[in-house]
């Protein structure tokens, strides 16, 4: 019973059973190794759940994560900076609901160049490893409406937003 973090049973005095279980909180959807897991907000990675679909509301792919270590009961762990980048990630998209609508997937990258992907879009937009990714999200959305809207998919092959106050782009290789 993976998803089953906690269960606490005790016999009140009146002769009553309660019992009380507390399930882990799924964060993300994340590929490792070839397959496919639910990453709790803790960190552990869990066997999807019978019936989860290929597309589950509110949680991000994630991919890219260093090796897991074992955990105690069986299940891999991610380690902590992984962990971070991605609750931080959930939480700003969350918080910029334009960015969620649109947001496919978020690649861990080691040195500041974490990344993620966009439906129908090959551009890899590149927010780094640092945080502030509230900002940089909707930095995003401004981006998307007033350039990629206009100019169309497939225009840039990087957009990098991890600078104050500015976008930089790669432009896609054009074919000869």
């Amino acid at each position: 019973m993976a998803w089953v973090k906690h269960v606490r049973v005790g016999q009140e005095l009146n002769g009553v059973l309660r019992v009380v279980v507390r399930e882990r909180v799924p964060l993300a959807e994340v590929f490792f190794g070839g397959e496919r897991f639910v990453m709790d907000s803790e960190g552990v990675l869990l066997p999807p759940p019978a019936g989860f679909g290929t597309k589950v509301q509110g949680l991000v792919k994630v991919s890219g994560i260093p090796s897991p270590s074992l955990r105690e009961r069986g299940f891999l762990r991610v380690d902590r900076k992984s962990l971070g980048l991605v609750k931080s990630f959930s939480e700003a998209l969350s918080g910029v609901p334009d960015a969620a609508i649109l947001v496919r997937e978020l690649h861990l990258e080691g040195s500041n160049e974490s990344w993620f992907s966009v439906a129908g879009d090959p551009a890899r937009f590149i927010v780094g490893n640092d945080g502030d990714f509230k900002e940089k999200l909707e930095k995003f959305g401004i981006f998307w409406q007033s350039v990629i809207s206009k100019k169309g998919y497939g225009c840039y092959r990087v957009v990098d937003l991890r600078f104050r106050d500015r976008v930089f782009t790669t432009d896609a290789a054009t074919a000869p």
